[in-house]
C-alpha cells in the first residue's frame, strides 16, 4: 500500500511538469514539433511526413483575437523543390494574405470572428511537411513583413495589441530545426544567478 501510494504521490508531482513549455517567459513564439511547446529539434526522412506547430507560450492575456508574424524556412539552396508542404492551417480561420502557396516563407496577419483562448500552449498555426531528399531546413520567425495594424511581432488581446518575443530570444536565430542543431534554447537568468558570475 505505502509503494502504491507513493508511486501516486510521484505521478502526481510529475504530471504537471510534462505540460511546461520549454520557453518559461511569457508572450513567447516559437515552431515546435509537439503540441507542448517543448520541442524544437527533430529528425526527418525522406517520403516521411512530419507537424510542425507555430505556438505562442505563456499569453498574458485570456483571449488572442488578431496574429502578426511572418515566417522564414531556410533550406540548402537548389533543395527548396525538395521541401514539400502537405497542409497548412492558421488556427483562427484565416489564410496568408499574400504567400499562402510557398511553403518556405510568408506572412501571417489574421483574426477569427471567434478568439483563440489563452493556455500555456496556444496553437496559431499548424504545418505538415515531407522531405523528398535528405536535408537541414531551419525555422525562422520575425515581424510580418506586410503593412499591418500591429506593425510589430504581436497578438491583439482584448485590450489591444501584444509583443510577442521569438523563442530564441532574436529573430536573426533559429527557432526551430529539421535535421540540425544549434536551436538557442529559452531560459529565464535570475539576478542572482548573474551575480555569481561576477564574484
Amino acid at each position: 500500500m505505502r509503494k502504491l501510494l507513493a508511486l501516486l504521490m510521484v505521478a502526481v508531482l510529475v504530471a504537471p511538469a510534462a505540460h511546461a513549455v520549454v520557453d518559461p517567459d511569457p508572450d513567447g513564439i516559437g515552431v515546435y514539433f509537439d503540441l507542448d511547446a517543448n520541442i524544437t529539434e527533430t529528425l526527418a526522412t525522406p517520403a516521411v511526413p512530419f507537424n510542425a506547430y507555430v505556438i505562442l507560450t505563456n499569453p498574458t492575456w485570456a483571449e488572442i483575437h488578431t496574429i502578426s508574424f511572418s515566417f522564414n524556412i531556410n533550406v540548402p539552396p537548389g533543395m527548396e523543390g525538395s521541401f514539400f508542404r502537405l497542409s497548412y492551417e492558421v488556427v483562427l480561420g484565416c489564410i496568408d494574405p499574400t504567400l499562402v502557396y510557398h511553403p518556405l516563407y510568408g506572412d501571417v496577419i489574421c483574426g477569427g470572428s471567434d478568439p483563440i483562448p489563452g493556455a500555456p500552449a496556444v496553437i496559431l498555426l499548424r504545418w505538415q511537411f515531407m522531405l523528398l531528399a535528405p536535408m537541414v531546413a531551419d525555422f525562422y520567425l520575425g515581424q510580418s513583413n506586410m503593412p499591418d495594424p500591429a506593425q510589430q511581432l504581436a497578438y491583439e488581446s482584448e485590450s489591444g495589441w501584444v509583443p510577442m518575443h521569438v523563442s530564441s530570444g532574436d529573430p536573426a536565430l533559429k527557432v526551430a530545426t529539421v535535421n540540425g542543431t544549434g536551436v538557442v534554447p529559452a531560459v529565464t537568468t535570475s539576478f542572482g544567478s548573474m551575480k555569481a558570475l561576477y564574484r
